[in-house]
């Protein structure tokens, strides 16, 4: 039996990032659910460091402070920029985040925008 389907915003459009370091959206309870549906557009990078210049991962928690990936696919971490893909997640912790970690060319320039929605599907007992 399939549960029902909830709408969910991770990333706005268009959520822009700009400069070297690490970005999380808030931690969402998702112990309700069995697993996710996302869609994930990343417009072109920006400069950016000639070794992993972008990456983003999806990670899961018990406790909303240890975080670990969470089972996805395609497997991560994301590194392509410029492309749109459809992601599976499949939750086994109780919290979930998106972390997007930038690193800067010899310049210090780095930037690149992003969005992410889906649905989310309720557990069923």
């Amino acid at each position: 039996m399939i549960g029902a389907l909830v709408p969910i915003v991770l990333l706005p459009r268009f959520s822009s990032f700009v400069g070297a370091g690490t970005y999380t959206t808030e931690p969402i309870p998702v112990e309700g659910f069995d697993k996710g549906q996302l869609m994930f557009w990343r417009g072109p990078l920006v400069g950016g460091a000639p070794s992993n210049p972008f990456r983003t991962y999806f990670e899961e928690s018990h406790d909303a402070s240890a975080w670990s990936e969470a089972a996805t696919t395609p497997s991560q971490p994301v590194t392509t920029a410029n492309t749109l893909e459809g992601y599976a997640v499949h939750f086994k912790k109780r919290w979930f985040r998106i972390r997007v970690v930038l690193a800067a060319n010899a310049s210090g320039v780095v930037g690149i925008s992003l969005w992410m929605v889906g649905e989310l599907e309720q557990r069923v007992d």
